[in-house]
Formats: C-alpha cells, structure tokens, sequence
C-alpha cells in the first residue's frame, strides 16, 4: 500500500511535466540523427559533433595522408574555432609554421601568390598545397 501512495504521485507528477515540455522536447528529438549516435560511438568521433564541418574534413584529410606537420593559412588560423579544434584533434600530429604541407582557401592560393609544388582539392572551399 505505501508503494503506491508514493508510486502514483510520481507518475502523475512525470505526466505533467511530459506534458508541459512535450513541444520542445519533440523537437529536440527531431534534430538528433543517425549520424550523430555514430559519432558518439566512433573513437575520437565525439571530437566532430556540432562543429565546423570544416574541421572534420582538414583533420581527416591530414590523418589519412600521414602527414607528419602541417600548417594552417592565417585565413583559417584566425578562426579559433577551427585552429583549437583540428590542433586538438590531430594531436600528436603537430602545426609547424615552416611546414611544407599548407591547408588552405581556394581563394587564399592566387590573392597570396602561394607557390605550390602541388595543389589538391580536400572540398569545394578548401585545399592543399605542398609549398616549394
């Protein structure tokens, strides 16, 4: 008898407050996807969630082309969203100013006058250049 005196407030009182926030926990549910619960289960996946989607295709470009440094172009070193995250995420993989291997923007190559040995598109904003 004095499980249910305590058991049944506690349903009526989680039914109203269901109630009350059910728009805005709807919504939040719809924003989640698949992608997201992969991430989360993925090692270092949780380090791409919510962020600059630029940052997950420099830090995988990097990783999958074993580069040994890299440097980043000011143009996308001054955002420290981007600068903090891909460094954290490539550690120990280090950011070296002198570095042959340059992420930049496409734009960045010809305002610059950035000589290239060679240049290869990660995506449609963003490149590499491997600095003579």
């Amino acid at each position: 008898m004095n499980k249910t005196k305590f058991f049944f407030p506690l349903i009526i009182i989680l039914s109203i407050i269901s109630f009350i926030f059910y728009d805005k926990i709807n919504k939040n549910f719809s924003k989640l996807n698949k992608k997201y619960f992969n991430e989360m289960f993925v090692e270092n996946g949780n380090a791409y969630i919510n962020l600059d989607s630029r940052i997950e295709i420099i830090s995988n470009f990097i990783i999958k082309n074993e580069l040994s440094d890299y440097n980043l172009h000011k143009s996308l070193e001054k955002n420290p969203n981007i600068s903090h995250r891909v460094t954290e995420i490539l550690w120990p993989i280090k950011r070296n100013n002198n570095s042959k291997h340059l992420v930049i923007l496409k734009k960045e190559i010809n305002k610059e006058n950035i000589f290239c040995k060679k240049i290869k598109q990660i995506n449609e904003k963003i490149y590499y250049c491997n600095i003579k």
